[in-house]
């Protein structure tokens, strides 16, 4: 839950609908829409298409939106996972919604209309027993869920307690996180067309605050000169990415 007191039901998307597309070589995809009665939200599922814009989720299960037992997460959490791809999208211009043909989630941007479909191992991944095959089987097809993604929003509960105040300390804390620190996760962000980690007062775009760095002090003589300071190691994390993010793809170039 969001806050210790909540107690809030588990809600999730249908999985018989899940099972069908995983089992049929597809990708299912989730969208969090409002109704008019309790509990006011539904989670739909869909398929995976070529055209599809979606956001991809990486997180570390032990900060609370994991589920061991079934493919459902509190009520709370799912209003939380709402705001977080409506707070990423708002950050990102209509134009470059546009000029990506993300039409559908200009239309939402724009109307308020359901969030953009979104991607989570916790209720895309079938936990049953029963079902054991098929999680394999989602579970290898993970690297193309990430390949694939809009964009891919990093959760960690450490980072989320931190301000975006200042590129070293933004990208170091990203460095010495959690996540970092987890193979799984870090494989998700090494797979990001486009990184996005969430802090406490907003959304950071990796590649575009490393971009704006560059051109404002990566070039001047006092960078080249900053081998081994803190803002050079918590640089590193980032050109390491897109090192091994062409090491791994065929066509490494971001959307």
């Amino acid at each position: 839950h969001t806050k210790a007191e909540c107690d809030c039901q588990h809600l999730g998307p249908a999985m018989d609908e899940v099972i069908s597309i995983i089992a049929s070589g597809g990708v299912p995809l989730l969208s969090i829409t409002p109704t008019k009665k309790d509990p006011y939200l539904k989670v739909e599922v869909e398929r995976y298409s070529g055209s599809k814009r979606y956001i991809a989720f990486s997180h570390v299960w032990s900060d609370g939106l994991g589920n061991p037992t079934a493919n459902t997460l509190p009520i709370c959490q799912l209003f939380r996972i709402r705001d977080l791809i409506d707070e990423l999208l708002s950050g990102i211009s209509s134009v470059d919604l546009v000029n990506r043909l993300a039409f559908e989630a200009l239309w939402k941007k724009k109307f308020h209309g359901p969030s953009m479909s979104f991607w989570m191992d916790t209720m895309c991944i079938p936990v049953a027993p029963e079902h054991h095959e098929l999680r394999s089987k989602a579970i290898k097809g993970m690297k193309a869920v990430y390949e694939r993604a809009f964009r891919v929003l990093v959760l960690d509960s450490d980072i989320q307690e931190c301000s975006t105040r200042g590129y070293t300390q933004s990208f170091m804390r990203i460095r010495m996180s959690a996540w970092m620190r987890r193979l799984w996760t870090l494989n998700e962000g090494v797979l990001a067309q486009r990184l996005c980690v969430k802090y406490a007062d907003g959304i950071l775009d990796v590649q575009a605050a490393s971009e704006s760095y560059e051109k404002q002090v990566k070039r001047s003589a006092r960078y080249m000169d900053s081998y081994g300071t803190p803002v050079r190691d918590a640089d590193s994390f980032n050109w390491k990415f897109r090192l091994l993010r062409m090491n791994v793809l065929h066509d490494p170039d971001p959307r």
